[in-house]
């Protein structure tokens, strides 16, 4: 998961490639190419995952 401001938000997916220019990310969309310099000017972190005290207290 990335979230960045230049990307346009929030960004979950797996990485499939890496080179100097362009990081290529798998997401439920399709692929997609990032520039690797805007990728490395956001926060990266693991997908959101809900827990189940999070499921309980919404309901």
């Amino acid at each position: 998961m990335s979230e960045s401001g230049p990307l346009g938000g929030r960004i979950e997916g797996e990485v499939t490639d890496m080179t100097l220019l362009f990081i290529e990310l798998h997401t439920d969309d399709g692929k997609m190419l990032l520039p690797s310099n805007a990728v490395l000017g956001g926060a990266i972190g693991p997908p959101y995952r809900e827990t189940p005290e999070a499921l309980w207290r919404e309901r």
